[in-house]
């Protein structure tokens, strides 16, 4: 099985399909094409949200549900039965709304909890209205068959969400009931699939079962970065969004639109099998403080969420300077393990743990620390990994030791990490929408996997 990031087994976690029973091989030549599979499984839980208050006992009511919970001291928790998520309340010193934030618990398929803020506005007396607009749980997988003369059948995966696949050539082996997918690079074979002939479909197995079926690879948004039958792009000027952005057209503000007209058209005609290309989600333009371009592609838009991944690791450095422009005792040279690593270490991947994303066999290894089961706080996994080297003398890509430094940004400021995210960054930043993963503990997770827009 390909090593891939536990983010792409959480989100094959969602899909419940089983996979088809073998059935007679056909030609080889049934299996040139795309196919694809996507799933949405929500979570259903979202929308308008309505939150009272009766002296210390408070009331939600979101999604058909209503809930209850007693005040403690400045805040309150208030659970919608089922695993369907909490909202956590915290009462502000002064006289503004409550700050809430929506806990997007795990999934039973596996996905992964999120932090969300919800933004309240008054509503009446002690009572308040906002909106919950939780992390939706997308997979998509594609398989492009195609025959090259020198190797016969070859294949190539893409996922749209993780921009998975891009690289990876498979030469297409057919047998009775199945095929093979083996490496063209190393030459190992690395998936047996099955294969039914006659209802065309692929079943592939990452852990849990799905079907791909044929698919029309010019119809199909994911895998291409627009659909083609609407013609050439002509340039529009942006929709007023209000999310603080002005927006106008390019030629008001001195720029030429047949240029931007062939920059997103370069990126509607990239090839999905071009291995070099680069698979743009979104171009934005401003010019003057104004947005005068805003085009998406994939499938995404203006709303949804994009995976940072381990970008927003970024976000976790951004969080230690405003917490030290805030005067919490932390800074780079704040040591956080037992071998005098600092965070000025763990920040640049050379603290020496015994921690390497780029080998599977290493203890502090992402994947292996995120499937374990024995330890559910992964800051105490990670202090607990051996020391290999001494710090500052050897690099290693750690997001185990990144995601350290998030435990020490909450013990200097006092905060649970997303309310502080929340509160330095996201706020200021006019970030609206956006979801902070977390780990099984609840804390936040501050190696990467933030989603934005």
């Amino acid at each position: 099985m390909i090593a891939i990031s536990r983010q792409f087994h959480t989100h094959l976690a969602l899909l419940l399909l089983m996979c088809p029973k073998p059935m007679a091989a056909q030609s080889t030549n049934a299996l040139e094409g795309l196919w694809g599979f996507e799933h949405d499984a929500g979570p259903t839980t979202r929308g308008e949200l309505l939150l009272s208050r009766s002296g210390t006992q408070w009331t939600l009511r979101l999604a058909g549900f209503e809930t209850r919970a007693v005040q403690y001291a400045d805040s309150v928790r208030l659970t919608i039965p089922g695993n369907r998520g909490t909202l956590r309340v915290r009462l502000p010193m002064s006289a503004a709304p409550p700050e809430a934030m929506w806990i997007q618990p795990t999934s039973a398929s596996g996905a992964s909890a999120y932090a969300s803020p919800v933004r309240l506005t008054v509503a009446g007396h002690a009572s308040w209205r906002g909106a919950v607009r939780p992390v939706d749980e997308r997979f998509s997988l594609f398989l492009a068959v195609q025959r090259d003369s020198a190797t016969g059948l070859q294949a190539r995966f893409r996922n749209p969400e993780g921009n998975f696949g891009g690289g990876r050539v498979f030469r297409v082996v057919q047998e009775p009931g199945q095929i093979g997918l083996i490496d063209v690079a190393s030459g190992r074979r690395r998936f047996t699939q099955s294969y039914d002939s006659v209802a065309r479909t692929i079943g592939f197995d990452f852990g849990v079962p799905l079907v791909a079926t044929p698919r029309r690879a010019e119809h199909t948004v994911g895998y291409i970065p627009r659909a083609s039958a609407i013609g050439p792009y002509v340039y529009r000027a942006p929709t007023a969004l209000r999310d603080g952005w002005t927006s106008s057209s390019a030629r008001a503000h001195g720029m030429r639109t047949d240029t931007l007209e062939a920059l997103v058209q370069r990126v509607i005609n990239t090839n999905p099998l071009d291995d070099t290309a680069p698979r743009v989600h979104s171009i934005v333009v401003a010019r003057h403080g104004v947005l005068v371009l805003d085009e998406y592609f994939y499938g995404y838009a203006a709303d949804r969420l994009h995976d940072l991944r381990s970008a927003s690791k970024t976000m976790t450095s951004i969080m230690l300077g405003a917490a030290m422009r805030r005067k919490a005792a932390i800074s780079t040279d704040t040591k956080v393990t037992a071998a005098g690593a600092t965070i000025g270490h763990l920040l640049t991947h050379t603290s020496g743990l015994a921690c390497d994303d780029n080998d599977g066999d290493s203890p502090g290894n992402e994947d292996v620390m995120q499937s374990q089961t024995v330890e559910p706080d992964w800051y105490r996994y990670a202090l607990a990994l051996p020391q290999k080297h001494a710090p500052g003398t050897k690099y290693a890509y750690c997001s185990a030791g990144i995601n350290l430094v998030g435990d020490a940004l909450g013990r200097a400021t006092h905060q649970w990490l997303p309310e502080f995210f929340d509160a330095a960054l996201a706020r200021p930043l006019g970030i609206e929408h956006y979801g902070m993963n977390l780990m099984p503990t609840g804390s936040g997770y501050a190696g990467g996997g933030m989603h934005m827009r």
